[in-house]
């Protein structure tokens, strides 16, 4: 389980240094605790959608076209 509220025990500490949220040291900064907290808002907003893309169509691809 991770020591950050934030991050949920399923995620990949790994990948999240990656995509720098989280900082070499496993860390996160008061700007990508901001940024995740909107990431999440986000996916909360989407979910129920993409669930019935799954249920209707069985496979889903997204795409980042972020800046």
């Amino acid at each position: 389980m991770s020591l950050i509220p934030e991050i949920k025990p399923q995620q990949s500490i790994e990948l999240l240094k990656e995509l720098h949220i989280l900082t070499r040291d496993g860390k996160i900064n008061q700007d990508t605790r901001r940024k995740l907290k909107q990431v999440y808002h986000l996916y909360q907003f989407i979910e129920p959608l993409l669930q019935d893309v799954l249920n209707d169509k069985g496979e889903l691809t997204l795409a980042d076209h972020g800046a």
